[in-house]
């Protein structure tokens, strides 16, 4: 049988001036304790450019509980996201643009200057008349690949740097009893 006797219960929050509601009712910022009655109670933790979160709290007369939660970075509008997945998708793009070019790039280097096997018509040096020219069309394919390849590399790291990390939630011991943390 459930006492009427009030509970203590505390609540903190990061960021700590994230305000704090209970039951519908702001009761202040975060890492204050309060009674509560036995029940349940419905605790929401909001601040400004991170996504609220509510915890359902079942509280037990003479229990002490303390509720913990790390707000998350308001997720990335639509377009925002979008926009990144845009870049990433021109980044790989410019990346497998650039590696072809330059295997492209470098036979042609490697091969410039190099007698035609079939209409070698030989000078009185002993030097084939038709010769292979493609140092300049290698040299360009090559700087080409390599711009290609650093600016694909750039947009991967720079969306993928901008990507969040997942949390998970935690029950630890603490003082006060157990303590969720997400």
């Amino acid at each position: 049988m459930a006492s009427s006797a009030p509970l203590s219960a505390g609540a903190r929050a990061q960021p700590t001036d994230a305000q704090v509601a209970i039951d519908g009712v702001v009761v202040g910022k975060g890492g204050q304790r309060r009674k509560l009655t036995p029940g349940r109670h419905v605790v929401r933790v909001v601040h400004d450019g991170y996504a609220a979160q509510e915890r359902l709290v079942v509280a037990t007369a003479g229990v002490h509980e303390s509720i913990v939660v790390e707000l998350s970075p308001q997720p990335d509008p639509p377009r925002v996201v979008r926009a990144r997945r845009h870049a990433l998708g021109w980044g790989g793009a410019a990346l497998a643009t650039g590696v072809l070019a330059v295997g492209a790039g470098i036979p042609l280097l490697a091969i410039h200057g190099r007698a035609y096997q079939r209409d070698c018509n030989v000078d009185p040096l002993g030097n084939c008349e038709f010769r292979y020219d493609t140092r300049t069309g290698g040299a360009v394919a090559t700087a080409v690949g390599l711009a290609l390849i650093t600016t694909g590399a750039v947009l991967v790291g720079i969306t993928s740097a901008k990507r969040k990390r997942s949390t998970r939630a935690r029950l630890a011991p603490t003082g006060d009893g157990l303590v969720w943390r997400f």
